[in-house]
């Protein structure tokens, strides 16, 4: 992939260095953020949300995997809605853990993979765009060619 990302920055939302666990990203969250870094989401973007919840990978693995603040339905069918190519996320899952909606497993994976076309990207180490005030760059995603494999690693790459 290659294309535009826009980077939103949520993670002062709740007064703090990264949002708080199972906190649900809702699209008013992500309007505002796109109205702050003054930039328009257009076809094919790709948007990748930054949480904050990065801080603790590899540094508290046990407090990173006992859930994650993230989007949910409403927000990934908001996100799909205006045409995106991917989502992508500082988090392990990009939707919000554990998911408010308990009857569909990973809401937002059915949603985005399945409904929509839309790639998912986990992961991502956002912190150092986020400090540097960059919220649209050109982004390259060099992924893995895996033959019958749902996933895979990938190398993101931000060109500013």
């Amino acid at each position: 992939m290659i294309t535009r990302a826009v980077l939103l920055d949520v993670a002062g939302l709740d007064g703090g260095a990264h949002l708080n666990p199972s906190r649900v990203v809702a699209p008013e969250d992500l309007e505002r953020a796109a109205d702050n870094a003054k930039l328009a989401i257009e076809p094919p973007d790709i948007v990748m949300i930054r949480t904050g919840w990065a801080g603790y990978f590899e540094k508290d693995n046990a407090r990173y995997l006992a859930g994650e603040p993230g989007i949910d339905l409403p927000a990934a069918r908001w996100l799909t809605e205006q045409r995106v190519v991917a989502i992508g996320c500082d988090n392990m899952a990009v939707e919000v853990l554990p998911n408010p909606d308990n009857v569909v497993s990973m809401p937002v994976h059915q949603h985005a993979l399945v409904e929509a076309g839309v790639h998912l990207i986990e992961n991502l180490a956002l912190d150092e765009l986020a400090r540097d005030g960059l919220a649209g760059f050109c982004f390259i995603l060099l992924a893995t060619k895996l033959r019958g494999a749902t996933g895979s690693p990938a190398r993101p790459v931000a060109l500013v």
